[in-house]
């Protein structure tokens, strides 16, 4: 009998938040498990191919799960997700996400098992006068324009970054 093996491998917490208003927590998940023949818990992929696993993968805040999620999700792909929930007691909350390895003989007739296999727990704080994660500053638009504008030119902002310093150099050599 398999079972799958997600692992969380990216998870954005935000740090803090208004009271009642919805933030998110950005997730990535790869499976790391073998492929799932006769296993409870298999699912087609884009290509009709019976080898993903369904996984589910939760968000909790303070022990009670808020939202969930299911990917079908192949042995070595990632994919990203997002969960979303508000808060409106104020204060510090613990919040986690945790993926649900999943599997199983499909022949018996036993239900399809599932246990804990990778959570990643933060805290967020709840205020009047927070931040609002789902409204970026000045620096994360920027850092956000720069990251669109060195994808469209297949660099990565390092690159760009060093290009730019190389040309303001040569502008005051000049």
């Amino acid at each position: 009998m398999a079972m799958s093996e997600p692992t969380l491998v990216g998870v954005d917490i935000p740090d803090e938040a208004p009271p009642n208003n919805t933030f998110r927590v950005s997730v990535t998940v790869k499976q790391g498990g073998p492929d799932p023949w006769a296993s409870d818990g298999s699912c087609p992929t884009k290509k009709l191919d019976v080898a993903g696993w369904k996984l589910p993968v939760e968000l909790h805040v303070d022990g009670e799960e808020v939202d969930s999620r299911e990917l079908c999700l192949a042995s070595g792909n990632k994919r990203s997700l997002t969960l979303s929930t508000s808060i409106s007691d104020p204060g510090n909350h613990r919040v986690e996400v945790k993926a649900y390895a999943v599997g199983g003989n499909a022949y018996d007739l036993k239900p399809r098992r599932e246990r804990v296999n990778d959570d990643v727990t933060g805290q967020i704080t709840v205020e009047a006068d927070a931040r609002d994660p789902s409204k970026p500053g000045p620096v994360d638009s920027v850092k956000k324009m720069l990251d669109g504008f060195a994808d469209e030119l297949g660099a990565t902002t390092t690159t760009l970054g060093a290009g730019m310093l190389l040309m303001v150099l040569l502008l005051v050599v000049v």
